[in-house]
């Protein structure tokens, strides 16, 4: 069936913030910093006709207009006009263009995926996505919104795609996604799968293996109700025979070798469940190790849980205790990180990121970030410097000092 086809772009910003979105169906779309541009990206790394985009016979091809610092797709440079396929990601200077297509065939697949929530505020509730490319985060422009502290303002993007599975993409959120506990940055969802969008658990599932797993429940039953009558009357008629032994023997006793269980000397496997211990709970040493790993990926709401645990059950632990200490640290250096990401302000952004200390595992993000901003703090000091008598110009020059001094320039 022939239908018409669409195309959908979302533009964000180098702090994940969504800036614009833009959707079109024919012809050429131009990018750059120009504002005659069809989408306008206005960065100082962004030429003036930076790229375009051509459709072709219900195709996109990207090329690059011979840019000063080039486009890239899917994270390879662009050196000639390259097809654009589905849920490709755009990089522009600064920004990141997300690409998805809009066909109506897509849409009368109804082809969604239900979220169940796992934990917290969204346990038990249940959310379908039926559109190609949800975004996922705790700011307006989310289109599955989830408000918590742990969810950055766009975390995520979930794609379904026809006849495929469908896709999560973590959109260098601070406290980042998981699938099945595993820290992922690409990954395809499976039926049962369990996605954590920062501490908020959602358990996927899709109508197709809904369907297919209610089947097989059904036929697990059926055989274990079987197998339960058949059980049944092999225990019955073992009963039987030991009367009819019994009856006709009234004065023998069974004998111990091959004896019945219930006869005679107790089955050894009986004697090996008695005694079998319960299996041991973690020890302190394993939960430290545990609270490591997930401070290093930044988890600190499960660190802490693990942490407290370790600590109730050795509260003199030194190790468990300087943990616990780093953890307090790790959190101060996320709230910083998290004002700056909202900061408008160019000097106070700074001045939030240079507050991140050198150990902290955010202080490698940090750093790249404030690299990224060093070329516009000069420009900024250099505008306060022409004017005369300034009292910017000193405050500003002794911020680019610090800022050099930081990333090692």
């Amino acid at each position: 069936m022939a239908s018409s086809k669409g195309f959908m772009l979302l533009v964000q910003d180098r702090f994940g913030n969504l800036v614009s979105e833009h959707s079109f169906s024919a012809g050429q779309v131009t990018i750059g910093r120009a504002k005659d541009c069809d989408i306008v990206l206005p960065g100082e790394n962004v030429s003036r006709r930076h790229a375009t985009l051509f459709v072709v016979s219900g195709q996109v091809f990207l090329e690059d207009n011979k840019s000063a610092n080039g486009t890239f797709l899917n994270g390879e440079p662009v050196v000639q006009r390259t097809v654009v396929p589905e849920g490709a990601t755009i990089k522009i200077g600064d920004f990141t263009l997300h690409f998805s297509s809009m066909s109506h065939p897509w849409r009368d697949t109804k082809t969604f995926l239900r979220l169940v929530g796992k934990n917290l505020a969204y346990k038990g509730q249940a959310f379908d996505l039926n559109k190609q490319m949800v975004l996922v985060g705790r700011g307006v422009d989310a289109g599955f919104v989830i408000v918590d502290p742990s969810v950055s303002r766009i975390h995520a993007r979930i794609i379904c795609r026809p006849n495929s599975q469908p896709l999560v993409e973590d959109l260098r959120s601070a406290n980042g996604t998981f699938v099945n506990g595993t820290r992922i940055k690409v990954k395809e969802l499976q039926p049962g799968d369990t996605v954590r969008f920062g501490n908020v658990e959602f358990e996927v599932e899709l109508p197709t293996a809904t369907t297919a797993r209610g089947k097989a429940v059904g036929t697990k039953i059926r055989w274990m109700v079987h197998r339960k009558w058949v059980l049944l009357s092999l225990l019955v008629a073992v009963a039987l025979g030991v009367v009819v032994v019994m009856v006709a023997f009234p004065g023998s006793e069974p004998s111990q070798q091959g004896a019945p269980l219930g006869f005679g000397q107790p089955d050894a496997r009986v004697a090996d469940i008695a005694t079998t211990e319960p299996k041991a709970e973690k020890t302190v040493p394993s939960r430290l190790e545990e609270a490591r790993a997930l401070l290093k990926a930044g988890d600190l709401a499960k660190a802490e849980e693990v942490l407290d645990k370790a600590i109730k059950e050795d509260p003199l632990n030194a190790e468990a205790t300087r943990l616990k200490n780093l953890l307090r640290k790790e959190k101060e250096a996320k709230a910083k990180w998290d004002s700056a990401a909202v900061a408008r302000d160019l000097s106070e952004k700074c001045g939030l990121l240079l507050e991140i200390p050198r150990e902290s595992y955010l202080a490698g993000e940090s750093e790249r970030l404030l690299r990224e901003l060093l070329p516009e703090i000069g420009k900024a000091q250099a505008m306060e410097c022409r004017k005369k008598s300034s009292p910017e110009c000193a405050r500003m020059k002794g911020l680019v000092e610090k800022v050099k001094a930081r990333v090692g320039r």
